[in-house]
C-alpha cells in the first residue's frame, strides 16, 4: 500500500490458501508469508515475485519471525514445530520440537540467538536458535515471564 493515499501498489499472488502471518526482512524490500496451504513464501516486494517457496511443515503455517539480518526466518506451525528457513536456499536448518499442541506465534531476540514461542498447549518456550534445544518453559497459562 500507499501510506499516504491507502492505495494498492501491488498485489502479491501465489498461496493458495489463506495467510495467516507476515513479516518484513531485512531492509524492507523482502517480506515472508505463512499460510494454511502449509508453506512459507519470501517475496520481493517491488517485483511482487516470489523469490522462495518453502515446503516442509505438515500442517497450517501460524507464525514466522525473520531471524537476525534476514538470512533467516523462523516458522511454527499447527504441526506442533518451528522451523528454522534459510532464506536464500529455502530448506529448512532445523526443526524445534517440543510443544504439544499448535504453535501460534514466535518472536526472536537477543540478536536471532533466542526465540520465544507460544502455544495452544498453554506453554511458552525459549529456544537456542542454534541447537534448537529449549532453554525455558513456562506453563502457567496467562501469566507472562520475562526472564
Amino acid at each position: 500500500w500507499d501510506l499516504e493515499s491507502g492505495e494498492t501498489i501491488r498485489t502479491l499472488q501465489g498461496h493458495t490458501d489463506a495467510i495467516e502471518t507476515v513479516a518484513v526482512v531485512g531492509d524492507g524490500g523482502r517480506a515472508i508469508s505463512g499460510s494454511h496451504d502449509k508453506t512459507l513464501r519470501l517475496w520481493d516486494l517491488e517485483s511482487g515475485e516470489t523469490i522462495q517457496m518453502m515446503r516442509g511443515h505438515s500442517d497450517l503455517v501460524l507464525s514466522v519471525a525473520v531471524v537476525g539480518g534476514g538470512a533467516r526466518a523462523i516458522s511454527g506451525s499447527s504441526d506442533h514445530t518451528l522451523r528454522l528457513w534459510d532464506l536464500e536456499s529455502g530448506e529448512t536448518i532445523r526443526t524445534l520440537r517440543g510443544h504439544t499442541d499448535s504453535v501460534e506465534s514466535v518472536a526472536v531476540m537477543g540478536g536471532g540467538a533466542l526465540a520465544i514461542s507460544s502455544s495452544v498447549d498453554e506453554t511458552l518456550r525459549m529456544w537456542d536458535v542454534e541447537s534448537g534445544e529449549t532453554i525455558r518453559t513456562v506453563q502457567d497459562y496467562g501469566v507472562l515471564a520475562f526472564w
